[in-house]
């Protein structure tokens, strides 16, 4: 009798307990999800800047070698790098991310992917073409306007997973009124 008394007790608490050690582990994993999505926006910015500095390059080419194309072209690709190296650490908390991270998530991964290919296509540009980067270059300038583009998107997309955070935790914790 007592041993059964003993494992209700214990299985009642477990039920009580359980719940509020999952809401933990999906409140640390939200966490954590919306850090390393600050950490993507970062990346982006950085990338856009980089593309905005292309674009000039592009705009005035007789002022700009293609040395400085290869440099910010090969900055571009660290950070891209650096965003997939984010996104596999996202993947394992993919199950536990909200509907908006998932979401956010699945953006990224298809905005990443099309702007390493847009950035290997202007390499491609810049390593057999470095002689038509003197005068503007249609296709090349398509490309680096892309890369713009698309960095732009991955920020929004990052921001906004930490702008429904923050919104989030406003509602849930009204005592930093």
């Amino acid at each position: 009798m007592l041993r059964t008394l003993t494992t209700t007790s214990l299985l009642l608490a477990m039920a009580l307990v359980a719940p509020s050690l999952q809401a933990d582990h999906h409140k640390n994993t939200q966490a954590q999800v919306s850090e390393l999505m600050a950490r993507i926006e970062s990346n982006a910015l950085d990338m856009r800047q980089q593309a905005a500095r292309l674009q000039t390059y592009n705009r005035t080419p007789q002022m700009h070698s293609w040395e400085l194309h290869a440099d910010e072209l090969r900055r571009i690709s660290a950070e891209i790098d650096r965003v997939g190296e984010i996104m596999a650490d996202l993947k394992p908390m993919k199950d536990a991310m909200t509907f908006r991270q998932a979401a956010a998530y699945n953006e990224i991964v298809s905005l990443s992917a099309a702007t390493a290919d847009v950035t290997d296509k202007a390499i491609k540009i810049v390593n057999t073409e470095r002689e038509k980067l003197q005068v503007a270059h249609p296709d090349y300038e398509k490309k680096v306007n892309a890369i713009y583009e698309h960095a732009d998107k991955i920020a929004a997309q990052a921001d906004s997973v930490e702008a429904w955070a923050d919104f989030f935790e406003d509602l849930t914790d009204p005592s930093e009124d």
